[in-house]
């Protein structure tokens, strides 16, 4: 799989709204707040992630999550997507995106 162009960028240079276009919604997901997935595609490169978003009550505070894995196409995004929970979502070897509302930002397997 070729890595989608925004791991060369950095993490300084993301930003999800102005990166991606969605794809395919797959909808709401359970989580203990407000989840959806969708199927995003790079604007770039092209390249397709299947990302998760959702929110998470801490105290008074809520964060927001976001997570993207990077699929060689539709149908391994649909395999993962029925395959994965909101709260283990990873790939043990497809490049991934993790971020928060605190704006930190991971790259993991890459």
């Amino acid at each position: 799989m070729e890595k989608c162009c925004i791991f060369k960028k950095g993490t300084e240079n993301y930003q999800i709204k102005d990166k991606f276009i969605k794809i395919k919604s797959y909808g709401e997901i359970p989580t203990p707040n407000e989840g959806y997935r969708y199927l995003l595609q790079c604007k770039e490169c092209n390249s397709l992630f299947l990302y998760q978003t959702f929110s998470w009550s801490i105290g008074d505070k809520d964060d927001y999550f976001s997570d993207l894995i990077q699929v060689n196409s539709e149908e391994e995004a649909d395999q993962l997507n029925d395959e994965l929970k909101w709260n283990n979502f990873s790939s043990a070897t497809n490049p991934m995106i993790a971020s928060s509302s605190g704006k930190e930002v991971i790259f993991k397997n890459i």
